[in-house]
C-alpha cells in the first residue's frame, strides 16, 4: 500500500511467497482510508454551509456590532466558501479513487484507467493545496492575483497529474521519493525563510510547518518501502500518517483561510504566527 496527496493505492507486489505482507491487510486498509477520506470530506463540506448560513444570517439582519464581536461566527472571506467547497469535492473524489486499485486488476485497460484515476487525483490534490500556499505568498488577494494564482495551480495540477500516472505505471519510487522530499524542501523555505527575503502573509506559517514535516514523513515511507522493503517500517508509519493525513489535512488548510481572512481585517492574533516575522 502507497499513499500520496490524500490518495491511497493498493498495490499488489506480492507473489506466493511466506515474506511478503499480508495482502489482505493492504487492500481492507486501502479501502478503509478511502472510506475516511469521503467521511472528511463530508464533514468538511457541512461545517463549510452550517457557517456559511451563520454568517448570511448575521449579514442580512445588519447587526450594528464590531466585527471583534462577530469573528466567532464568521468563518472566512466569501471568496474562500468557493475553495472550502472545491477541497471537500476533491477530498471526496480522492478517497472514491482508493477503491479502485492499481495493480489488483489482470485487464491493462482497467489498470491504465486506474492509473489515470489515480494521477488525476494527486493532480488536484496539488492543484489545490499547493495552489493556496501559491497564493498566500503574494501580496494581494484580489481577481487578478487570483487568476494568476489559478493559471500557475492548474499547469502544476497538470504536471503532477502526469508524473504520478507515470510513477504508478512504471513504479518509479525513486522518482517519487525525490519528488516528496522535494516538496518537504519547498515547504520547509515557506516557513523558515525571512520576511524580507520572501514575502508570504503570516497565516501561511503554519500550513507549510505541517506540510513540510507531513511530505518528509511520506519521503520517508518511501525510503524504507524501496530500499528496505522487508522491514516492514513502512506499513507500521503508513496506518499513523494516513490516518493523521486523512484527518489533519482539510482542517490545516481551513485554519490557514480563517487566519488570512482575519489577516486582511487587521485581526490576526498575534500568539498564530510560528518564528518568522
Amino acid at each position: 500500500t502507497q499513499s500520496h496527496g490524500g490518495t491511497m493505492y493498493y498495490i499488489d507486489y506480492c507473489q506466493p511467497d511466506p515474506d511478503c505482507f499480508s495482502n489482505e491487510f493492504t487492500r481492507y486498509f486501502s479501502f478503509s482510508y478511502g472510506g475516511l477520506q469521503v467521511i472528511s470530506s463530508i464533514a468538511l463540506a457541512v461545517i463549510v454551509e452550517r457557517k456559511r448560513f451563520k454568517q448570511l444570517k448575521i449579514e442580512s439582519n445588519n447587526y450594528d456590532i464590531q466585527f471583534k464581536d462577530l469573528s466567532h461566527e464568521i468563518l472566512v472571506l466569501p471568496i474562500y466558501f468557493v475553495l472550502l467547497r472545491a477541497t471537500a469535492i476533491v477530498i471526496l473524489l480522492q478517497g472514491l479513487s482508493n477503491f479502485c486499485p492499481s495493480r489488483s486488476q489482470t485487464q491493462v485497460d482497467c489498470q491504465n484507467f486506474c492509473f489515470v484515476i489515480h494521477g488525476i487525483s494527486h493532480g488536484l490534490h496539488h492543484l489545490v493545496f499547493d495552489g493556496v500556499a501559491m497564493f498566500v505568498s503574494q501580496y494581494g488577494s484580489g481577481i487578478r492575483t487570483i487568476k494568476l494564482i489559478l493559471r500557475y495551480a492548474i499547469l502544476w495540477g497538470i504536471f503532477t497529474s502526469f508524473l504520478w500516472y507515470v510513477v504508478l505505471k512504471y513504479q518509479a519510487k525513486i522518482v517519487e521519493f525525490v519528488f516528496e522530499i522535494s516538496l518537504s524542501i519547498i515547504y520547509s523555505i515557506f516557513w523558515l525563510s525571512p520576511a524580507d527575503r520572501l514575502f508570504r502573509r503570516p497565516s501561511v506559517l503554519s500550513y507549510s510547518f505541517f506540510f513540510c514535516f507531513a511530505w518528509f514523513a511520506r519521503a520517508t515511507i518511501q525510503f524504507f518501502d524501496t530500499w528496505y522493503p522487508y522491514a516492514y517500517l513502512s506499513e507500521v508509519i503508513e496506518v499513523f500518517v494516513g490516518i493523521f493525513w486523512g484527518i489533519i489535512r482539510p482542517l490545516v488548510l481551513y485554519n490557514l483561510l480563517y487566519l488570512d481572512s482575519l489577516y486582511w481585517q487587521g485581526c490576526f492574533p498575534a500568539n498564530a504566527r510560528m518564528f518568522p516575522s
